[in-house]
C-alpha cells in the first residue's frame, strides 16, 4: 500500500489546512473562512494517491467478501452512492481539537469510512423498531448472561470509486451554532452569535461498499424468530413501514434456505436505514445514501466546498426573466485558473 517512510501528500493538504486555521486571526470572517477551506487544494500527488486508495479500498472489499465466502459465511456486497454531503465520526474522529467537528478516517487509507459497528447499529435500531427486541437479538445478537453470538456480521464500508468523474473525496462544510460561545451554551437569545466552525466532511456522489456475511449455523434460529414475528403482524401494524415489511413477508415466504433468507431481510432492512441517513447526525441532511449500479470512477480533481454546480439552470421563473445563476463550486487543485468575480446585480 504506501511506501516505508513516504510521505502522503493527501495528509500534506491537510497539514496546510490546519496551519492555517491556527494561523487565522477569527472565525467570524467569511474571507477568513474561504482562505482556510482554500488551503486545503490538493496537488498532482495527493490526487494520484486518493485515486489509488479507492482502487485499492475496492480490492479490500473484494477480499473480505471472499474470505467470509472461504470460512462457509453468506456473503453480500452492495454499492450505494452519497447523495447528500456525508459526515461520521463528529463527535470524535481525526481533527476533532482542531475543527471541533471529527470526521472517521482509515489510517492505512487516509479515506472517510462508516464503522461496521455503526452501519449494524442503524439496522438493528431498525429492526427493533419495526420487529422487536427479540427478532433483533436473534439477528444481530445479544450480551450478557444467555446472549448469542449475531448471525450476521458487518464489515467497514468503504469508499471504492465515484459516481461522477472528475469527482473529489472531501468537502468543507460550515456549521454556524448560534446558542455557544467559547464551548458554552448562552444564558439567552440576546447573547446569541453566530460562530462558524469549518470542518472536514465528504462529498456526496462518493460510492461505498457496504459488506455483510450470513453465519449458516444461526441463521435457522433468526428466521425462527422472524416467522414468529411475522405471524403476529407485529410490523404491518406500523403503517409507515408498510412497504418495509411486505417486503420482509415476501422474503419469508420463498422457498430458499435460512441464511438466504436471513441475508435478504437484513438486505431490506440496511436499504431502509441507508435511504433514510445514517450517523449520528443523519437528522441533519448528512449520509443519506441510494443503490448504485453505475461505472466506478477514480479521477479526483481536488477538494470542493460549496455544493456542485447543477447540470442544468432553473427553468425560468416568468417569461422575459434571466435565468437563475447555478450555485458556485470551488475545487482545488486544478491549477492556477481562477473564477471570475461574478458582476454585482444593479
Amino acid at each position: 500500500m504506501a511506501v516505508a517512510g513516504a510521505r502522503r501528500p493527501d495528509l500534506d493538504a491537510v497539514k496546510r489546512f490546519v496551519d492555517t486555521l491556527l494561523a487565522s486571526p477569527g472565525a467570524k470572517s467569511r474571507v477568513w473562512k474561504d482562505k482556510a477551506l482554500g488551503a486545503l487544494s490538493y496537488g498532482h500527488e495527493a490526487r494520484q494517491w486518493l485515486g489509488r486508495a479507492l482502487r485499492m479500498a475496492r480490492e479490500a472489499v473484494e477480499e473480505a467478501a471472499r474470505g467470509y465466502r472461504e470460512a462457509g459465511y453468506l456473503a453480500a456486497r452492495l454499492y450505494y452512492r452519497l447523495t447528500a454531503p456525508g459526515l461520521v465520526g463528529a463527535g470524535g474522529g481525526i481533527l476533532k481539537p482542531v475543527f471541533e467537528v471529527g470526521l472517521t478516517v482509515h489510517p492505512l487509507l487516509g479515506l472517510p469510512y462508516y464503522p461496521g459497528s455503526g452501519v449494524k447499529g442503524a439496522v438493528r435500531a431498525l429492526a427493533e423498531h419495526l420487529l422487536g427486541e427479540d427478532v433483533a437479538s436473534a439477528l444481530f445478537g445479544s450480551a450478557g448472561v444467555g446472549g448469542a453470538a449475531s448471525a450476521v456480521v458487518f464489515e467497514d464500508a468503504l469508499p471504492v470509486g465515484c459516481s461522477r468523474e472528475p469527482c473529489s473525496v472531501y468537502r468543507g462544510l460550515v456549521l454556524t451554532p448560534h446558542y455557544s460561545r467559547d464551548g458554552k451554551p448562552v444564558p439567552n437569545e440576546l447573547f446569541a452569535i453566530p460562530q462558524p466552525v469549518p470542518h472536514l466532511g465528504i462529498e456526496e456522489g462518493l460510492v461505498y461498499a457496504f459488506v455483510y456475511a450470513v453465519h449458516p449455523a444461526r441463521a435457522a434460529r433468526a428466521l425462527q424468530a422472524l416467522r414468529e414475528a411475522a405471524s403476529r403482524e407485529d410490523c404491518r401494524a406500523m403503517k409507515d413501514y408498510e412497504p418495509i415489511c411486505g417486503a420482509i413477508k415476501t422474503v419469508l415466504e420463498r422457498g430458499a434456505k435460512p441464511e438466504e433468507k436471513i441475508a435478504a431481510v437484513v438486505f431490506v432492512l440496511l436499504n431502509a436505514a441507508l435511504s433514510s441517513g445514517i450517523a449520528a447526525r443523519s437528522t441533519k441532511g448528512y449520509n443519506v445514501f441510494e443503490p448504485y449500479t453505475g461505472d466506478l470512477k477514480f479521477s479526483i480533481v481536488g477538494y470542493s466546498y460549496e455544493p456542485p454546480i447543477q447540470e442544468e439552470q432553473r427553468a425560468k421563473k416568468q417569461a422575459g426573466q434571466r435565468q437563475s445563476r447555478p450555485q458556485r463550486r470551488y475545487s482545488h487543485g486544478r491549477g492556477p485558473r481562477r473564477q471570475q468575480r461574478r458582476s454585482r446585480r444593479p
